[in-house]
């Protein structure tokens, strides 16, 4: 998956890991190509337990939010402000929908 953002491009890949015990991992990269310098910005890691149904969008969305928690040294170094971060992360939650074809449903509380 490509997101642009600010003219630079970013790179969110997704990985699929079965070990001996059962257990599927899902592994997720945002990778930030700076001139034809590709850095590993940051890695994050679902795991899913023997006991439970292999579902890939729920591995993929836990995975992708604990690649896109970076810390203040990385935040400093990729972006100028939060809020520049937070756009950021916006842009690739509308584009990761974009790309499973599966949008997010908000469901309003109801009222009484």
């Amino acid at each position: 998956m490509i997101v642009d953002f600010e003219g630079k491009r970013f790179y969110v890949k997704f990985y699929y890991i079965n070990s001996d015990n059962h257990r599927i991992l899902t592994h997720c990269q945002i990778i930030c190509d700076d001139g034809g310098k590709k850095i590993i910005l940051n890695t994050g890691t679902s795991y899913k337990h023997p006991n439970d149904n292999f579902v890939k969008d729920y591995g993929r969305k836990i995975a992708l939010r604990r690649a896109l928690d970076l810390s203040e040294y990385l935040k400093n170094q990729f972006f100028e402000n939060d809020e520049q971060y937070l756009s950021f992360r916006k842009a690739v939650w509308k584009r990761y929908f974009e790309f499973t074809n599966k949008p997010y449903l908000y469901r309003e509380k109801k009222k009484k």
